[in-house]
């Protein structure tokens, strides 16, 4: 009985954080589980014993998600040591329970699943299957494992996560907007608005809300979170996502106001129509407690009976290429929530008129944006009736300028010094009082300098702006002793996060706004070794299955289409699910994918002609190479020759073909896998016949790009392969001078295939440069985000140029993923540990949330000793590689005595499970746990 009374209390606890996530207060449930079990005791001897804790639960990559409406939810945990100083510690067995009601738990019972102990290593991606999960529930959940001796652990703290709406017929609200056609494009946002009447104190309530167009929730006058622009970006003319709101603790008995504030936003956007918008689809379901002691569950729905007003803000600009303009704000003195308190009349307002609207709803299932930062912004110039800012970094995000002086102020945004506006990005503020402030709402800006005039003197009063992306988790802590590498990590750490919105990564935030699967691929890297991507980029490949074309064409921008590429951009629909296999061991995402892969493949081969694919698409932009390389000039000048994209365009189709060849593999489809290995032979035979040069050792045109690409898809004989690495390397040394000489596509490729090479030090001759064409210029020039080129001739924060982020974790840090064992199963640590001329005080600190938990890797070099400090999660492995060049010219056999493990030799150190010399290197693997090594180099005795 204890144990259910500290459920309930605990469900009435429910809060929202700052993150908006579903929180409870949930000490009292854990007091109550560890109470009771029909497993065994929690508290017993043989629990006490366990090493290892479950911790951080996820349901489908989030905290305690809001409208899960997958089929078959997914559940994922980590695990944390009982005490320090433990090694080896693995999960042999888990446990979990699910259950509508805390206090379930709470009472070792699962009224929707007890999965029984099942013996099984796996904490990733476990699938639900327990009785099906009725709609708008919360599904409280706990877990239990057993530890590498079958010694069980206490229950996890719970977690919860509340089921979406499990069929259409669960939709009863209509489409709402206005009372009349609008006519024109800049239209002004509106207000929707209800009341009703709650005929006993609310037990709990969930609001859904899917939109055309942007919008905000107040339930009696309190806005509900804190998320931004919602929902995030889709084909509105095939989906719209709803967003589940907790709203419990926002009711009250008797009479409620419900108001939402919607804006059109991408529902401008020509490419998905110009139809009525914004509209609002909405409805709240409350469960009531009545004063005989019964339930009662009451639904507030949208329907003609709404009303409307119009509100402040009107869209300014077209939404559309180099024009996505603002926002006009009217300030005349009321608030301009006003419309969402409860004390305002609305019986003068006009009757919503309900809609048809033929298109999927599906639940959010990636994190909102947020504001996630605010900048200061300083005045660098001031005159009458004109005030330029200056807030000293280039940010994608929202303003807020406080404003004293009546008047209208023209608001515009630059990420140029020498420019007032870039691509449209202008504001007004129309002050009918003497004070007011400017905000944005329902758009965003990207820039660092301000440029506000008016016809009349006014006084900036404080000015901020607030860094908006989407809120999912930075998994990745970087430091190290070189200023300028640190500059370019921090840099392109930041310009990815500028560029995170709306559930993908836009090229760039004010120009275009488009969703480029070529620069996914320029991004994926760094994205998945710095943040928690999981759920953001499951959302961005259903954006990609809905654009693609019933004949298997995929655009070369999800959601927007728009946009020119080619195969390399259309072909993330196989690169993109197969890394977060990788990262996560996500197998469900490649069996919802195959199909798209499928189509899409076949769509190629239709365009094949004499083996190899040929130019296809719209116009001049339909069959991209690598794209902006250096000193290529403008337009159709940025481009290589046709001959050497042809070779870049069928090489990676190669590498498509021979990712399915994987995929298919992980599938169990055995013929299938065949199929595409005898595909992918048959064109790699064709590529070298076509393009190979065996006089020069050459692909195409024997380019950085073009060379790279032929050693990742395996295109040289084994006899051949070195010959081309080495004109790979002369080129960047002897030619090049230690420059690059590649585009968005090439840099991606040359990174990874001199990474595969085991030639670090030659990326980090070229991350090191300083001059054109280089990272280090671009922060030179003044960059505090990076370019879309080299020179920085046209947007100045893009995705081109990320790729070079995902080095700093992989081969700085030397964190990699094994794809054998996916999610960090099992990984390598692989530091390049630098020169030997520049291993004095150097060193490099690096610590990443992997999914099984913190991976951290620290070296650095102290009187010519290698310090090396790695920390490996439990339920993982880890192999770590010590180059033979530490070791000089001793023998393979006395390498594993030179190195030392907290003063111990590595035959002796406890959590080391193999040794092994090998091509050149001691490969040490170990289990879990926190290690020191020491090797003394070859220079010292």
């Amino acid at each position: 009985m204890t144990g259910a009374v500290h459920g309930l209390r605990a469900l009435q606890l429910v809060l929202t954080s700052r993150a908006g996530r579903h929180l409870a207060v949930l000490a009292p449930v854990l007091a109550g589980i560890s109470s009771a079990s029909s497993c065994a005791a929690p508290g017993s001897e043989e629990q006490r014993r366990a090493d290892v804790v479950p911790v951080e639960l996820r349901c489908e990559y989030r905290e305690n998600p809001l409208g899960v409406d997958v089929p078959v939810p997914r559940l994922s945990w980590k695990l944390a040591a009982r005490s320090a100083g433990l090694r080896g510690l693995r999960q042999s067995a888990w446990r979990v329970l699910v259950a509508t009601r805390p206090a379930e738990l709470a009472l070792g019972r699962a009224d929707l699943w007890d999965s029984g102990r099942v013996d099984d290593a796996r904490s990733l991606q476990i699938e639900y299957t327990g009785r099906p999960l009725p709609s708008l529930t919360p599904c409280w959940w706990a877990v239990q494992v057993w530890d590498q001796a079958g010694r069980a652990s206490v229950f996890s703290s719970p977690a919860c996560f509340t089921s979406g709406y499990r069929s259409p017929t669960d939709w009863t609200a209509r489409w709402i907007g206005r009372g009349e056609v609008a006519q024109g494009r800049e239209l002004g946002s509106l207000w929707l608005r209800t009341s009703f009447e709650l005929p006993g104190r609310p037990l709990g309530a969930f609001a859904v809300l899917a939109s055309l167009g942007y919008h905000e929730l107040y339930v009696n006058g309190r806005r509900v979170g804190d998320a931004v622009l919602q929902p995030c970006t889709t084909d509105l003319s095939r989906r719209v996502r709803s967003v589940t709101y907790d709203v419990s603790g926002y009711l009250r008995e008797g009479r409620n106001v419900v108001a939402v504030q919607l804006a059109e936003g991408w529902a401008r956007f020509a490419r998905y129509g110009r139809i009525e918008r914004p509209l609002l689809r909405a409805q709240l379901d409350v469960e009531c407690a009545l004063p005989d002691g019964s339930s009662v569950r009451q639904r507030v729905a949208t329907d003609a009976a709404w009303r409307w007003c119009a509100s402040a803000r009107t869209a300014i600009g077209g939404w559309e290429f180099g024009d996505y303009g603002g926002e006009e704000l009217v300030v005349d003195g009321t608030p301009e929530d006003a419309p969402a308190d409860p004390a305002t009349d609305d019986s003068a307002w006009a009757h919503a008129r309900e809609f048809e609207l033929d298109v999927e709803i599906s639940n959010q299932q990636v994190e909102p944006d947020r504001r996630i930062e605010t900048l200061a912004g300083l005045v660098i110039a001031a005159q009458p009736g004109e005030v330029r800012l200056d807030f000293g970094r280039v940010f994608t995000g929202q303003l807020e300028l406080e404003i004293e002086g009546p008047g209208a102020l023209e608001i515009s945004v630059s990420e140029r010094e020498d420019s007032d506006c870039t691509y449209s990005q202008r504001s007004r503020l129309v002050l009918e009082s003497a004070h007011g402030t400017f905000q944005n709402r329902f758009n965003y800006v990207c820039g660092r300098w301000v440029t506000l005039r008016g016809a009349q003197p006014f006084r900036v009063l404080s000015a901020r702006a607030h860094a908006v992306h989407v809120d999912y988790e930075r998994c990745t802590s970087f430091a190290c002793s070189d200023p300028l590498l640190q500059r370019i990590h921090d840099t392109i750490d930041w310009t990815l996060r500028c560029l995170s919105l709306g559930g993908y990564i836009v090229d760039c935030a004010h120009r275009e706004r488009w969703g480029y699967g070529g620069d996914a691929h320029a991004t994926m890297g760094t994205a998945l070794t710095h943040s928690g991507m999981g759920a953001f980029y499951a959302k961005w490949l259903e954006d990609w299955r809905d654009a693609q074309a019933p004949d298997g064409e995929l655009p070369y921008t999800a959601p927007t289409y728009e946009g020119g590429g080619g195969p390399a951009w259309s072909g993330i629909c196989i690169q993109l699910p197969w890394q977060l296999y990788v990262h996560y061991g996500d197998v469900a995402i490649l069996r919802t994918m195959r199909p798209t892969m499928e189509r899409w493949l076949a769509w190629l081969e239709t365009h094949v002609q004499d083996g190899l694919v040929m130019p296809h698409g719209h116009f001049d932009w339909g069959f991209l190479g690598d794209w902006v390389p250096p000193g290529r000039g403008q337009g159709k000048d940025e481009r290589v020759d046709d001959e050497s994209t042809l070779f870049f365009n069928n090489a990676y189709w190669l590498l498509c073909l021979q990712r399915m060849q994987a995929i298919t593999t992980v599938l169990g489809e055995g013929a299938d896998a065949q199929r595409y290995a005898a595909r992918s032979a048959t064109l790699r035979a064709r590529l070298n016949e076509r393009f190979f040069q065996a006089a020069t050792h050459t692909y195409a045109n024997g380019e950085q790009p073009y060379q790279a690409l032929a050693l990742l898809a395996g295109l040289p004989a084994a006899d051949e392969r070195e010959q081309v690495l080495d004109v790979l390397c002369r080129d960047l040394v002897e030619t090049r001078n230690g420059h690059l000489n590649s585009g968005i596509h090439g840099t991606w490729l040359l990174l990874n295939a001199l990474h595969a090479a085991g030639r670090d030090d030659l990326l980090w001759t070229v991350a090191s440069q300083r001059d054109y064409p280089s990272w280090g210029h671009m922060l030179e020039q003044g960059a505090t985000t990076i370019w879309e080129q080299w020179d920085g001739v046209h947007s100045r924060t893009h995705s081109s140029f990320l790729s070079l982020g995902e080095w700093f974790v992989r081969s700085l840090g030397g964190i990699e993923p094994d794809p054998a064992h996916p999610g960090y199963e099992e990984f390598d640590l692989r530091p390049w540990f630098g020169p030997e001329d520049a291993r004095n005080a150097r060193w490099v600190s690096t610590s990443f949330a992997s999914p099984r938990g913190p991976i951290e890797s620290r070296y650095r070099w102290n009187a010519n000793v290698l310090e090396w400090s790695v920390s490996v999660p439990p339920n993982a492995r880890a192999t770590l590689h010590f180059p033979g060049t530490l070791f000089g010219e001793r023998a393979p056999a006395e390498w594993k005595r030179r190195v030392r493990e907290g003063g111990a030799t590595l035959s002796t150190a406890g959590g080391v499970e193999s040794i092994r010399c090998a091509e050149g290197e001691l490969a040490v693997r170990i289990g879990s746990g926190d290690y020191i090594f020491t090797v003394p180099c070859a220079t010292s005795s």
